[in-house]
């Protein structure tokens, strides 16, 4: 590829970074360790607002959505996509999108309105399929205008027959098949199920009441044990509060222990374990 471009006199280059993040690196070491078992789908969320710049200056430059520049959200978001599901599951036989510019006025870097005529957003389906010939299909939302409400800019979560995973670009939790919850069949009805827990740190994670005995197994130790009862969600590369308050037993209270930055200390500091 560098030949060509070089005999083209074309300017070319390969990124893969996102691969190399803490979080989607933990992410594939989970795949590889076999984890998930049987993958069956994988759902991605990534976006956030940019502002138009009218009241707010924008975050991103103007050409990102001009399409004679080489901008919209396809052509700058799909190629990490790629690489990324490639890199973590397998690879993409084709790709269903629906793209849409939602904001179609936005102010340039020298304070002129100008028309988007490219797409801000794009919703795809990969029809993916892994090494071992599964059948893998990704859920992908892209937006320059949603807000956010999870816990990192991007997150994946891949589903399989015998756990599952949240990953973001730096945090990852699983919850393995030995004690994932039994919801109630019909989710209109009030419950007392608690899903999401938030610890002193304002990092959210999901929590559950406890399991009969006989559900609160150990798991296996490719994927951490199960320390309480209430631990139904492994925390992953959270902070040591986090950590110590999901081995607690406070779905609805903090740790009371200050934030940690150095949860990347050892291979396995990122599972929840009691060893």
């Amino acid at each position: 590829m560098a030949e060509l471009a070089h005999r083209h006199n074309i300017i070319d280059g390969v990124v893969h970074d996102k691969l190399y993040l803490p979080g989607l690196v933990k992410l594939r070491r989970l795949v590889d360790m076999g984890f998930f078992g049987r993958i069956l789908s994988m759902r991605g969320e990534f976006g956030y607002w940019v502002w138009e710049g009218t009241d707010v200056p924008s975050q991103r430059p103007s050409w990102n959505y001009h399409k004679t520049d080489g901008g919209s959200m396809t052509t700058d978001m799909y190629p990490h996509w790629n690489y990324v599901i490639e890199g973590i599951i397998g690879q993409t036989r084709d790709v269903y999108s629906q793209t849409a510019t939602h904001i179609t006025k936005r102010v340039d870097e020298q304070g002129n309105i100008y028309n988007a005529d490219t797409d801000d957003a794009a919703y795809a389906i990969f029809n993916v399929v892994t090494p071992s010939g599964d059948p893998v299909i990704v859920q992908m939302n892209s937006s320059w205008a949603t807000r956010v409400f999870r816990d990192e800019l991007l997150e994946f979560q891949i589903d399989g027959t015998h756990g599952s995973a949240v990953a973001g670009l730096f945090g990852c939790v699983c919850q393995p098949r030995g004690v994932t919850p039994p919801p109630p069949a019909r989710p209109g009805i009030p419950t007392s199920l608690t899903l999401m827990t938030t610890c002193r740190c304002g990092r959210r994670f999901p929590t559950t009441p406890p399991l009969p005995p006989a559900a609160s197994t150990t798991v296996s130790r490719h994927s951490g044990r199960n320390t309480s009862p209430t631990s139904r969600w492994i925390v992953g590369t959270a902070s040591t509060c986090c950590r110590e308050h999901a081995k607690s037993n406070l779905p609805n209270s903090d740790c009371g222990r200050p934030p940690r930055d150095d949860a990347f200390t050892s291979p396995r500091s990122w599972w929840t374990s009691d060893e």
